[in-house]
């Protein structure tokens, strides 16, 4: 069952950052607007599972508190990166160099949380990676134009040292608090910084509730997409090594390069196949 989260969450992630590439190249929308929407929606849909499950008591403790608010500094930084990154490039091409990112968790989790990796998983792992950069090969040339500065390693890998981070202090929290309550002050934390970034950049905040239906609906969507993707990762952060869920969630970089070849009509070659074949084999290490 644990497995399955760390697959779901793949797939949800795959579709929300597909969503979140529309709304910033077609519908132009402002990336301060939509990080107050990205965290605005979920903040709506949790509050109602952290009320009715009486979630709120976790929000005294003050080791849990310390976390949350070291988390909400890292989740920032992150956010703030991702977009300018998902400007300069296409989705698929930040998360080929974000291969890395499971081996680095891995790490991390060994040396912060002394969680433990059988032989199988470790290959596992580096099956999974060789996969995502066999995909970058596929792009024969971006790779022949490779240039360190313009080519978004320095951007990703700081969003893979990020994340990497952010999944430690996750399984932290989690093990101090509930899954909830914790994601509830998560996005509490970063809507209030969003709101004060929009209000010091375009002071009037009444234009948050000013949106079209064109712009308000994929905003809600990517929201509801975040909050889903999100509580699956937590709960798979909760049963399973952090490494593991990164290795298992690559799936969505199959599922991403799926849904550009249906709707972005991307050409999806041999090597794309071959390479999408190698990923899934990976994740089967790391599951069985």
């Amino acid at each position: 069952m644990s497995y399955l989260l760390a697959v779901l969450m793949g797939f949800v992630y795959a579709f929300q950052k597909v969503n979140d590439k529309r709304i910033i190249s077609k519908l132009k929308i402002d990336y301060v607007l939509m990080g107050l929407y990205r965290n605005l929606v979920p903040l709506l849909f949790l509050t109602i599972p952290l009320l009715f499950f009486n979630q709120v008591h976790y929000l005294s403790n003050g080791l849990f508190l310390f976390y949350v608010f070291l988390l909400s500094i890292l989740n920032i930084s992150k956010t703030l990166l991702y977009y300018r990154a998902l400007k300069k490039f296409d989705i698929s091409y930040i998360t080929v160099l974000n291969a890395s990112t499971p081996l680095l968790m891995a790490l991390m989790g060994v040396l912060f949380l002394k969680e433990t990796f059988s032989l199988l998983n470790v290959l596992g792992m580096f099956v999974v990676v060789s996969g995502t950069v066999l995909l970058e090969l596929s792009r024969v040339k971006r790779i022949s134009r490779f240039h360190f500065r313009r080519s978004g390693w320095l951007l990703v890998v700081l969003i893979m040292i990020l994340s990497s981070l952010i999944g430690v202090v996750s399984k932290k929290a989690i093990l101090e608090g509930s899954v909830i309550s914790f994601i509830w002050s998560i996005y509490f934390i970063m809507f209030l910084f969003f709101m004060f970034f929009y209000k010091v950049r375009h002071k009037n905040v009444r234009k948050i509730l000013n949106l079209s239906k064109k712009h308000a609906i994929p905003l809600v969507f990517t929201g509801f997409l975040l909050t889903i993707a999100v509580v699956l990762q937590m709960y798979s952060y909760k049963f399973l090594p952090i490494g593991k869920v990164a290795g298992i969630g690559s799936i969505e970089l199959v599922v991403i390069f799926m849904l550009e070849y249906m709707f972005i009509k991307n050409k999806f070659n041999k090597i794309r196949a071959l390479s999408a074949a190698i990923i899934l084999s990976g994740i089967a290490l790391l599951i069985f």
